[in-house]
């Protein structure tokens, strides 16, 4: 048996909104038999391919959202609103938007920031006289915002053990190791330092 196979044709020349790819082939098949005559067959075959953006739009598969995935938006939307409701209940808080702030006593305990004058006895003003009169409102209130926010803050934080779970399962493409780390390191602030340091609460 003998296979010959012709070159195709160049295609005809493209414009930039439609490319026709075409492919055809041409093959002869030649068998003898004996004394026999041969006996030719001639295989034709052709394939066209559309590719113009119009044609993949009307003949796109619509694709439908997974529960995965719909859970997985859901929760970036809640986490959303709940950091932006931290963000705008401290402008509220610092800048006493609700009227609410003055009330909250300062803390009796001793803040960090005093151990900065203990380290350094030289320095008799402490920092809120250093500040200008129109700041020392806000400078106090910053001091009791934590007193206000701060179990939100906890909570919300907290609610970060789930992207180590999406990571696990395999519902995000992360790094396990790089989650678990950015994840522990935030429950090690809001739980080994500022929970268990008062002096930390306190100067927030």
């Amino acid at each position: 048996m003998s296979t010959r196979i012709y070159p195709s044709p160049k295609p005809a020349r493209t414009t930039a909104r439609n490319s026709l790819v075409a492919t055809s082939c041409l093959t002869e098949s030649k068998s003898i038999v004996g004394g026999l005559e041969p006996n030719h067959s001639f295989i034709c075959c052709s394939q066209s391919t559309m590719t113009t953006p119009d044609y993949l739009s009307r003949h796109k598969r619509p694709t439908k959202l997974s529960g995965v995935k719909i859970y997985l938006i859901a929760y970036n939307i809640l986490s959303a609103l709940g950091w932006a409701y931290i963000f705008f209940f401290t402008l509220i808080h610092i800048f006493n938007l609700d009227g609410k702030s003055e009330s909250i006593p300062l803390p009796t305990t001793k803040s960090a920031t005093s151990f900065l004058t203990d380290l350094f006895p030289s320095s008799s003003r402490s920092l809120e006289s250093r500040l200008p009169p129109t700041l020392q409102p806000l400078y106090r209130r910053s001091k009791t915002t934590y007193s206000r926010i701060g179990p939100q803050t906890t909570i919300l934080q907290t609610l970060a053990i789930l992207e180590v779970v999406h990571v696990f399962l395999g519902w995000v493409r992360s790094s396990l190791q790089t989650t678990l780390m950015q994840v522990s390191s935030r429950l090690y602030l809001v739980w080994g330092v500022v929970e268990m340091a008062p002096e930390v609460s306190n100067s927030l």
